[in-house]
């Protein structure tokens, strides 16, 4: 029943906040250890993201518009940002202030949405 599934989505939601410190102190350790700079960080994480979604998903991108494309353009610079931010707080603090403050990412989603034609807030 209902109880059962509210159970699953708890343990699910533990299961993902676990594997999520986990790679909080990887990427720390790659980050630190062996002194990964920021860009090349981002490269590789942004390299397998795009290549496991490419290879989960089979589907045709149509060309976009200039004005479509100019959006894009500029939520993929925010976005960049964003990232790149909390890839040099998570290099300088580490992982466990790191997972404290990511809530930081709510501005840079705040001005994301004010670009874009839906807004998320």
């Amino acid at each position: 029943g209902s109880m059962w599934e509210v159970s699953k989505a708890f343990r699910t939601l533990v299961a993902s906040r676990i594997l999520y410190i986990l790679a909080l102190f990887g990427a720390f350790h790659a980050l630190r250890s062996h002194r990964l700079p920021i860009v090349l960080f981002l490269f590789i994480a942004c390299l397998g993201a795009i290549l496991s979604i490419s290879a989960l998903t089979q589907f045709k991108l149509k060309p976009l518009k200039r004005g479509i494309l100019a959006q894009v353009v500029l939520l993929g610079l925010i976005t960049l940002t964003s990232v790149a931010a909390w890839t040099a707080g998570l290099r300088e603090c580490g992982p466990l202030r790191t997972s404290i403050l990511d809530s930081c990412r709510v501005p840079f989603a705040y001005i994301g949405s004010a670009f874009s034609q839906r807004s998320t807030f």
